[in-house]
């Protein structure tokens, strides 16, 4: 009898983690929307001092920018995820308060950027945001909250773009609209939290790397790198579960 007890009790054990272990398949899809704030690092604006630490002279907030951002995800594994994500928005930046104030450029750029991505979780997703524990024997099973999980992320993308000179760069024979078009290197970090089994709330922050220095329609001779901006992207996401995994079939 006491053999039979522990091997029903060591069956169960085995079933119970093979279905904890499958439980992320019923809800691989998942879509996002949100906003977006937007900042410019490149040939116009910047810090006034040479000692500008990794650029983080250059943020302002006069200088940024809203946007909005969608996307959708796919689930791979535990811990990678497939990401499509399309952002719009505005970057803009002008020589106030730069070394080069005396020239008095300004610019601002309509920026439309589809890109694929791929993510892993540093500290995964858990299926479901509560977890239990049975410590206390008198209150028995304790709910607490497990509900944070991280991530990293890098892709490839395409930005369609349209600059408008401003200030004194407008009319200027240097200001340069004959880019409209770029290939972009997303890459960066977020943060999700599970408000409820389907829904949460993330915070990204991720800075791409274009393939072009005329997104702010300036390319001096002395220039040495194309143009980067960054985005902060607030993000509601949604779980999408499958109608025949949620019905109690076991996922291959």
């Amino acid at each position: 009898m006491k053999k039979y007890l522990l091997y029903t009790a060591l069956a169960l054990m085995l079933f119970s983690s093979s279905s904890m272990a499958q439980r992320w398949r019923i809800a691989r899809l998942e879509i996002s929307g949100g906003l977006t704030t937007l900042n410019y690092f490149g040939d116009i604006g910047g810090s006034a001092s040479s000692s500008n630490f990794m650029g983080l002279g250059d943020i302002s907030f006069s200088s940024t920018r809203p946007g909005i951002n969608l996307g959708a995800q796919y689930r791979l594994g535990e811990r990678f995820y497939l990401q499509g994500t399309y952002n719009f928005g505005f970057i803009t930046q002008s020589d106030i308060g730069s070394k080069n104030e005396a020239r008095n450029y300004a610019f601002s750029t309509m920026v439309n950027e589809v890109a694929v991505q791929g993510a892993y979780y540093i500290i995964r997703e858990s299926d479901e945001p509560y977890f239990y524990s049975a410590l206390q024997t008198r209150k028995g099973f304790v709910q607490y909250k497990q509900p944070i999980s991280v991530y990293a992320f890098a892709g490839v993308g395409g930005l369609s773009y349209k600059v408008t000179a401003k200030e004194s760069f407008e009319g200027s024979p240097r200001f340069d609209d004959s880019g409209t078009f770029s290939i972009v290197i997303p890459a960066g970090v977020g943060i999700k939290y599970a408000l409820f089994p389907r829904i949460s709330f993330g915070a990204e922050l991720g800075a791409r790397y274009a393939f072009s220095d005329l997104i702010d329609g300036f390319q001096p001779s002395a220039s040495k790198s194309n143009d980067v901006y960054y985005m902060v992207n607030f993000k509601l996401f949604y779980k999408i579960q499958s109608r025949y995994l949620s019905k109690g079939y076991t996922p291959k």
